[in-house]
């Protein structure tokens, strides 16, 4: 069992040789709508309602960290979609990412 102050110098240690950065985000959107690319056959070119398409109100939490030594290497590990909500969107093509929360992780060098 290490001493308390055994146990100061290894975090200590640990800090200085592995410095640590934490992120979350937090993003919430609402009342969201579209212009619609392809609006449903019979809809009057006259009439915007049927020109947008409504999209779903939805919270995304992500979280990060990330370890680096000597600004070299970095081991991250990032959650995305924590709170499990679909994600909807209307760029070109509508998308809908699934409710599933995806975690990531690896190592990156940079020389």
């Amino acid at each position: 069992m290490l001493s308390h102050r055994r146990a100061e110098d290894v975090h200590r240690c640990c800090r200085e040789f592995w410095p640590a950065s934490l992120v979350e985000r937090l993003k919430a959107v609402s009342g969201r709508s579209a212009w619609s690319w392809k609006p449903a056959v019979g809809t009057p070119a006259s009439d915007p309602a049927g020109q947008v398409t409504e999209l779903q109100d939805y919270q995304q939490l992500d979280a990060g960290l990330t370890l680096s030594h000597a600004d070299t290497y970095f081991v991250f590990l990032n959650a995305h979609n924590l709170l499990g909500q679909n994600l909807e969107n209307l760029d070109d093509v509508h998308t809908i990412v699934d409710d599933e929360p995806v975690l990531r992780g690896g190592l990156r060098c940079d020389w």
